[in-house]
């Protein structure tokens, strides 16, 4: 039996830092931050390997913002919303940047990611996200 993909967009495996934070609770100005590392990525959004504890702080929907710890790209910082999470995984939908973070060019975030381009694989070893 053939499974349809029912992504709109091809998506790539990878092993790039990030950094993501949150708001804890809806009216909260509290905001927690956490390493983690994409291990595929989209046009329209990214699994991330994030430390366990994370999981508690997310629901579905829930409003993420990802920054790609790449030297193009540390400047951008994508809102997220979440789609789901279990034990040390989350996968995000992009929803777009923030206002004050926009890349030097267009299209510059999802350029260094496409197929084949040296900048998907300059960034370096993973960072350890499980301590």
């Amino acid at each position: 039996m053939v499974v349809a993909e029912r992504r709109a967009f091809p998506r790539h495996e990878v092993s790039l830092k990030a950094y993501v934070h949150l708001r804890i609770g809806s009216e909260s100005h509290v905001v927690i931050g956490f390493p983690a590392t994409i291990r595929s990525i989209s046009r329209g959004g990214a699994r991330l390997k994030v430390p366990p504890w994370v999981t508690s702080y997310l629901h579905p929907g829930k409003t993420a913002f990802v920054r790609i710890e790449h030297p193009e790209l540390s400047a951008t910082e994508l809102r997220s919303r979440v789609v789901w999470f279990r034990e040390s995984q989350l996968a995000v939908a992009f929803a777009g940047r923030t206002d004050s973070e926009r890349p030097q060019r267009p299209g510059a975030a999802w350029a260094a990611f496409r197929p084949g381009s040296k900048a998907a694989y300059a960034v370096g070893a993973p960072c350890d996200v499980t301590a």
